[in-house]
């Protein structure tokens, strides 16, 4: 990925493949922009609300895929958020998992320690923008790594 741009008031700290984003609410996203087909893989811990958005634009936070399993919730780990919720929880917050999200202009599928979890056919335009990682928990921390995109087809 070609640089990150910091987005609010997260403090992130990026050493070798290791992203930390802790204190305030906030994104980092890359300057580079990703159409499809791609897939990106990141490894997440969370003991936060967090996320990654990919198809990401200034205007427009994108597609959340929801990283963070709050009691009760209708979007755990691996949703799409808003969109398709995770058919079943296949992390454990507070431990490392590996995260996929496959997208192809309005087909999107996403993975959870090799589990699909969720997918839809109906995204909106545009199919294309920069991934975003999330903190969205004030006072806490968030953890990603060994992030990658590639040109894949899944379809």
């Amino acid at each position: 990925m070609d640089g990150l741009r910091l987005v609010e008031e997260t403090d992130w700290n990026l050493k070798g493949d290791l992203l930390t984003g802790k204190g305030k609410n906030g994104f980092a996203v890359t300057k580079q922009e990703f159409g499809g087909p791609f897939e990106f893989q990141v490894w997440v811990k969370s003991i936060v609300n967090g996320g990654i958005h990919f198809y990401r634009q200034d205007s427009n936070h994108g597609i959340e895929v929801q990283c963070f399993n709050l009691p009760d919730s209708t979007n755990p780990t691996g949703s799409l958020y808003g969109i398709a919720p995770a058919k079943r929880i296949a992390s454990v917050d507070e431990e490392w998992f590996l995260l996929q999200i496959f997208a192809d202009g309005p087909n999107a599928m996403v993975m959870v320690n090799g589990e699909r979890v969720s997918e839809t056919n109906a995204l909106k335009p545009p199919y294309k923008g920069g991934m975003a990682f999330q903190q969205h928990t004030p006072g806490s921390t968030i953890w990603y790594r060994g992030a990658q995109v590639k040109e894949v087809k899944w379809r």
